[in-house]
């Protein structure tokens, strides 16, 4: 059995694959979209920091862009758009920004999916704690342990 290779995502990367990887990021008020087919055994996972975009800056740091630049990029390796499933975490509050910037991450990444007519299987979000999350691109597990708090969940 061959073992995972093992991916730390930041803030604005994407990353979609068809091997098998353990994909780990870290989430305050950003916000992860993990998309799986099931099907295929293609996921990918993108880490955003803000909605919107300022001032024409076209990256994987704003929502707008690495949402749809996520879902392309999981089809053009071969994944169907009825078979993705969509798991959003991440918008906890942030004492230093705005009580709404992760609220709008939430509220921009279940807008993009229904859009586009995935389905969201679980959203984990708010709260005052960050988030671990490790992303099984084989099995498409999930595993999301809280910073600062107690417990982690599991899909």
């Amino acid at each position: 059995m061959s073992k995972h290779k093992i991916y730390y995502l930041h803030p604005g990367d994407i990353f979609v694959t068809n091997e098998k990887y353990l994909i780990k990021t870290i989430l305050g008020s950003c916000v992860s979209i993990i998309l799986w087919d099931k099907k295929k055994k293609i996921g990918g996972i993108n880490h955003f920091v803000l909605s919107g975009i300022k001032m024409e800056e076209e990256n994987g740091r704003y929502g707008e862009i690495a949402i749809p630049k996520l879902v392309k990029a999981i089809l053009n390796k071969g994944a169907y758009i009825e078979n993705l499933v969509a798991i959003i975490v991440g918008g906890a509050r942030n004492k230093n920004l705005s009580a709404k910037v992760g609220e709008m991450n939430i509220y921009l990444a279940k807008e993009i999916l229904e859009k586009n007519k995935i389905k969201v299987k679980k959203i984990i979000y708010g709260g005052e704690v960050g988030r671990k999350v490790i992303f099984d691109t084989f099995s498409g597990e999930v595993k999301i342990i809280n910073i600062g708090g107690e417990g982690y969940e599991k899909n």
